[in-house]
């Protein structure tokens, strides 16, 4: 682990703990984007070194004026340093996890190969999992990643 990576990972989950103080005060409505990312009958999955307790899709919040689509595009080009174009939507989820309202806005990809380039402040780890072994996922994740293997079967 390099020096940066270290200081930059632990304040994260401190400040992630503060935001959860936070949502339980006030309850706000926040916005995300995921984006389920598939290769070869393979899924992308990720811990974020704030919250490294569960796997979860790639994506991250939508900033004030950002369209759902391009906070999506970013937050791939952030987490797995790659640019993505082709977005399709899948669903928009809605969570109240954490004391707090998410709108998720969820899209789907298809890459042609598994290349990928790990930002490590922000990524714990990043894996390819086949589609009939993935990981313990939370219910409302594992209905989304359902619904996606049953689009990408129909749209291959």
């Amino acid at each position: 682990m390099t020096l940066k990576t270290f200081i930059g990972k632990y304040p994260l989950r401190i400040f992630h703990q503060l935001l959860q103080i936070y949502w339980f005060l006030f309850r706000p409505k926040k916005m995300g984007a995921k984006v389920v990312v598939i290769c070869n009958d393979n899924i992308l999955l990720v811990k974020h070194t704030f919250n490294p307790s569960y796997w979860t899709l790639p994506g991250g919040g939508v900033k004030r004026g950002e369209e759902p689509i391009n906070a999506a595009r970013r937050e791939l080009k952030e987490e797995i340093g790659r640019n993505v174009d082709n977005l399709e939507f899948l669903r928009i989820v809605h969570n109240k996890s954490q004391y707090k309202e998410d709108t998720i806005y969820t899209y789907y990809t298809k890459f042609e190969d598994k290349n990928i380039i790990k930002d490590d402040l922000e990524i714990l780890e990043a894996r390819w999992f086949p589609v009939n072994q993935l990981p313990e996922v939370d219910p409302v994740l594992r209905t989304t990643l359902l619904y996606a293997i049953k689009y990408a079967r129909k749209s291959a």
